[in-house]
């Protein structure tokens, strides 16, 4: 779900929308996933991971209706098979 709030340049959050999804420096960037959730000493995987902006919109571009429609026919063959 978006929000409008809370994202952007110089401010964090989560967002699935990529121009509005939280940014840091890089310093305050690792600062807050190295010790994410107690870190490495608590969590076998990261649950937090910094992630370059360029990278992320490369990567996890925003979402379009044709993805969503097709995500949604993939799942349900998922369940209809699981269920067979």
């Amino acid at each position: 779900m978006s929000t409008r709030r809370g994202g952007g340049p110089n401010r964090a959050g989560y967002n699935t929308d990529i121009e509005w999804a939280g940014r840091y420096t890089r310093d305050d960037a690792l600062g807050i996933c190295i010790g994410a959730r107690g870190g490495r000493r608590f969590n076998d995987n990261p649950s937090e991971v910094p992630v370059l902006y360029e990278d992320a919109v490369l990567f996890w571009p925003n979402d379009k209706p044709e993805w969503r429609e097709e995500r949604w026919r993939f799942r349900e063959q998922q369940e209809r098979e699981y269920y067979e």
